[in-house]
């Protein structure tokens, strides 16, 4: 509910449908994790939809686009009703466009590569709230498992401050909101991409889930690509990135 006027609130979505989908017994829907609900040409968006994929792109709290204060919402609350929108949503379409769980992914990067692994590890309630959507596999880059590590080993520590609070005063709250902490609860086989000269997330932040699904015996990948900072940037690195996306989609979901 709104605090202000006392409605409900409504979360702002687009859904991107291909012109020639996937048959319906392999038909899939990815989620972007964050930064999504913009009214934005994407090419990530138009790529998937080639390839016959339904894109969700919604735009949790936190959100740019749509004012100061819906900005300001997830402030301290990393992990918490930003997840719980895209759970909400998520399940939402995928029942409308009648897709099983084990074929609906999550991807993102950065922050969104953080949340993508949040809400496949994701223990079932936060902030006083329970919710589940069993996300059939994710696609994360450049994203980071443990909040506290990443405070400490990045180049904006004033970010993680601001958006899941004070590395000390609040450590449990982090340490409970970190992914790896729940790693034995993820949902599906995970793709993790980065660059190994991020300075701003450090490759860390994917090695160390990639070290603790392989202990875990979890479906995952881990590609890491030589030389590249933040992000995916440069023909040749995009084509080898979408490359690994769809073998993994294609081995790891539509064969299995």
């Amino acid at each position: 509910m709104d605090s202000l006027t006392g409605k409900q609130r409504i979360l702002h979505a687009y859904l991107f449908k291909p012109k020639n989908p996937l048959p319906e017994n392999k038909s899939l829907l990815m989620v972007e994790s964050f930064y999504g609900g913009e009214n934005r040409y994407s090419s990530e968006y138009q790529i998937l939809n080639q390839a016959g994929i339904y894109v969700l792109s919604a735009s949790p709290r936190g959100s740019a686009g749509f004012g100061r204060d819906f900005a300001a919402m997830n402030d301290h609350d990393l992990g918490g009703n930003e997840t719980l929108d895209m759970i909400y949503v998520s399940r939402y379409v995928a029942d409308k466009l009648n897709i099983p769980s084990q074929r609906v992914g999550v991807f993102g990067m950065s922050h969104g590569g953080y949340e993508t692994m949040r809400l496949m590890t994701f223990p079932g309630e936060v902030n006083g709230y329970k919710a589940k959507f069993p996300f059939g596999f994710g696609i994360e880059t450049a994203g980071f498992c443990d909040i506290i590590w990443q405070h400490h080993h990045s180049n904006i520590p004033d970010w993680t401050a601001l958006e899941a609070g004070d590395p000390v005063k609040d450590s449990l709250k982090l340490v409970d909101r970190s992914p790896i902490t729940h790693a034995d609860k993820i949902t599906g086989p995970l793709l993790l991409i980065h660059g190994d000269h991020d300075n701003r997330v450090d490759i860390g932040g994917s090695q160390f889930m990639a070290d603790k699904l392989k202990e875990l015996g979890k479906t995952y990948r881990f590609v890491k690509f030589p030389g590249l900072g933040h992000g995916i940037k440069g023909v040749e690195n995009n084509r080898k990135y979408y490359s690994e996306c769809f073998d993994f989609i294609e081995s790891e979901v539509l064969n299995k």
